[in-house]
């Protein structure tokens, strides 16, 4: 237990919210809240840090120099180091050479992944950065760092999921590895009651689905979905703040409706989504 944030469950499946991820402090305070979770075999999805996925976006359709260089030294600044040089390779030739408009938008996954595994070398801990791929083999790392928001195929095409798809990696991984819950750490917690002072603790995941609608916030509906169909429960919380949380129930399994819009690869006749390295 730490901090009030039972830590027992073995390889638990932990997604890290942009919205908590501002500045290279905030890298660094969750790599330490972290560490406890990654010596029981955590598998940890990161989103963007804040505002990049935008700024990922206006690049992809402006290609400005000048914004290409904030983006890579915004970066550097987070990581306290400059990130590997393939890492910006990447992003650099894409843009120069008016490549692929999702390796763009897709690349604030794979640097707040590297931002994140720097951080925690620099407390000592090393945890390899893998991948959702659609087919191949899942390597037996105990821990790991995986990037939300895409899918690679066969081919390593990029296959964006939907806007907040970070939600959806982390169902889709605790899938792969069997797990049944999924801790989804969030700038405030989780679900305020209509009176915003008091959390709800608990609340069905079919109830949360007809609320939420098209809305992505807090919780992204079609992460939910999939929660629902597989049986894997969901909690929402702060870090900091353990006490503000909200479990979404989900067991049963429920068939629920997968409304597949930016979700092709998840069709019941496609390759299955797994993870590996890259």
């Amino acid at each position: 237990m730490r901090e009030g944030i039972d830590t027992a469950q073995p390889r638990a499946i932990i997604k890290v919210g942009g919205s908590l991820l501002r500045e290279g402090s905030d890298y660094e305070e969750i790599a330490n809240r972290l560490l406890p979770w990654l010596d029981r075999g955590a598998w940890v999805v990161v989103s963007a840090a804040a505002g990049v996925t935008d700024a990922l976006d206006r690049l992809a359709h402006h290609r400005q120099a000048d914004a290409l260089s904030e983006i890579l030294h915004r970066h550097t600044r987070l990581a306290g180091e400059s990130l590997p040089s393939s890492l910006e390779g990447e992003l650099t030739d894409t843009v120069q050479d008016h490549g692929n408009r999702t390796t763009i938008v897709s690349w604030g996954e794979r640097a707040s992944a590297a931002v994140l595994q720097a951080r925690l070398r620099r407390i000592h801990t090393r945890v390899p950065i893998v991948e959702l791929t659609s087919t191949g083999a899942l390597h037996g790392h105990a821990a790991a760092i995986v990037p939300g928001f895409y899918v690679r195929d066969a081919e390593g095409r990029i296959h964006l999921l939907p806007r907040g798809g970070s939600d959806i990696s982390a169902v889709l991984l605790a899938r792969r590895l069997g797990r049944s819950e999924i801790r989804l750490w969030k700038e405030g917690g989780g679900i305020h009651a209509s009176d915003g002072a008091s959390v709800v603790r608990e609340i069905q995941g079919l109830d949360l689905v007809e609320r939420l609608g098209e809305t992505i916030r807090p919780l992204h509906p079609a992460a939910v979905r999939l929660a629902l169909r597989w049986g894997i429960e969901l909690v929402l919380e702060s870090p900091a703040h353990p006490a503000l949380s909200t479990r979404v129930l989900t067991r049963p399994p429920t068939a629920v409706e997968l409304r597949p819009r930016g979700l092709e690869l998840l069709r019941e006749d496609a390759p299955r989504v797994e993870v590996m390295d890259r």
